[in-house]
C-alpha cells in the first residue's frame, strides 16, 4: 500500500524457511529438493517484487508493519484472536 495511505492495516506474515519447505513438501508432494529450491525460488521473487514496489531493501523490515505474525508459531485461529487494539 502506498505511504500515504493510513486507514490499511500493514500485517507481515513470516514462517521458518524449514516450517515452510516442510509445508511445499506435504501440500505440493515434493522431494526436500525440489521443496527447497521452490521456496527459495519464491523467496527470492518476491524480494525482487517488494523492492521494485516499495523500494525497500528488507522486506522484513519491522518499521514497515503494523503486525508481524509468525504463522508457523500458531495455527489460523490464533491470528484471528490477535488483540490488534491492545498489543502485548
Amino acid at each position: 500500500m502506498p505511504r500515504t495511505i493510513g486507514h490499511v492495516l500493514k500485517v507481515c506474515l513470516i514462517a521458518e524457511m524449514k516450517y515452510r519447505i516442510r509445508t511445499a513438501m506435504e501440500e505440493q508432494g515434493l522431494a526436500r529438493k525440489d521443496a527447497d529450491a521452490l521456496v527459495h525460488r519464491q523467496e527470492e521473487d518476491r524480494i525482487a517484487w517488494f523492492e521494485r514496489l516499495f523500494k525497500e531493501k528488507d522486506p522484513w523490515k519491522a518499521s514497515l508493519y503494523d503486525i508481524v505474525i509468525p504463522t508457523d508459531k500458531m495455527d489460523a485461529d490464533g491470528w484471528v484472536a490477535i488483540d490488534i487494539e491492545n498489543p502485548k
